[in-house]
């Protein structure tokens, strides 16, 4: 797993964050699912449901995929949060990873009630009781790319259907996909925890003059928890720093720091550049005075400070 996955499973794993984001998705922000009421889920024992041969449902690369995501339920519903590979790329598989994950939740339902009972006749081949009910599960991405998300928004925009008259009968499974470029400003403040702070800086990351004004805006930036400023440094590519003693963030200080680091190097290279300029105007002037023979080939690759070759190259010799 890497990096971006670490940070960002970490950082969904927070209850209320979690409960933050799912009362986004499903209530407008209304404050319905209960940080307190949340218990998380082993993803990794989900994806590993056993048939009655004993034999394992799933492969590796199906624990390796449920691995990566934070499970959380409240006894109504699972949720499940992909912050897997942290999404900040499209991906265009999307919809069917996501359904893979439902359905290998859906049987470990099923693998968990018959693990202490004896099903008979109809009950028994089917592996599911006539009063059975499965517990609904609610899957979402959270994309931290700063562009809108344009890949599939469900499994059906992924066929190629050869037929409109069959189109009906292809099940749809649309993608729950929170994405910052499309959430209006205003909607941030349906968040009630630094999730806000984190999109919307991943909403404006590409555009250094909106970042900078909505930072200075909001006091929130200014005490920033370093749980929150590690996620955005992470999931952004940001090169800003902090001290590892400090237990809140100054992010308006931060992005300072960058463009003093950034004018910093600006003036660095502009003396580079103008330095390499006047050396090659030099070495020109030289060569051209050994070319003409006022000036002897040793004497002019001293003032110029390169070898012979270098002032005969120049030269045209």
């Amino acid at each position: 797993m890497s990096d971006t996955d670490t940070v960002m499973k970490e950082y969904m794993r927070d209850k209320a964050t979690f409960a933050d984001f799912f009362n986004f998705l499903i209530y407008q922000g209304d404050q319905i699912i209960k940080p307190e009421g949340l218990e998380i889920l082993d993803p990794v024992a989900i994806a590993l449901p056993h048939g009655r041969d004993g034999k394992i449902f799933s492969i590796q690369k199906q624990r390796d995929l449920l691995g990566k995501t934070t499970i959380m339920t409240d006894d109504r519903v699972a949720y499940i949060a992909l912050g897997i590979e942290n999404q900040s790329y499209i991906n265009y598989a999307m919809p069917l990873r996501n359904l893979f994950y439902d359905v290998a939740y859906y049987l470990s339902q099923i693998e968990r009630k018959n693990a202490a009972r004896n099903l008979k006749g109809d009950e028994y081949l089917s592996n599911f009781s006539a009063t059975d009910r499965l517990t609904p599960i609610i899957t979402a991405v959270c994309y931290t790319g700063s562009d809108p998300w344009t890949g599939p928004r469900s499994l059906a925009e992924m066929f190629d259907v050869p037929d409109e008259r069959i189109a009906r009968f292809l099940p749809r499974y649309d993608l729950n996909v929170i994405a910052p470029a499309e959430i209006e400003d205003a909607s941030f403040s349906k968040f009630h925890t630094e999730l806000s702070l984190a999109l919307k800086y991943v909403k404006y990351s590409g555009d250094k003059t909106k970042l900078r004004d909505i930072t200075s805006g909001d006091a929130r930036f200014r005490t920033l928890s370093r749980r929150t400023a590690n996620m955005i440094r992470t999931v952004t590519h940001s090169d800003f720093h902090f001290s590892e003693n400090e237990e809140t963030i100054d992010m308006c200080q931060a992005i300072e720091d960058i463009r003093a680091e950034g004018r910093a190097e600006g003036r660095a290279e502009g003396r580079a550049e103008m330095r390499a300029e006047m050396q090659a105007e030099k070495l020109g002037m030289l060569a051209a005075l050994v070319a003409d023979g006022f000036v002897p080939i040793e004497e002019a690759a001293k003032r110029a400070g390169v070898s012979v070759e270098e002032i005969l190259q120049a030269a045209g010799r």
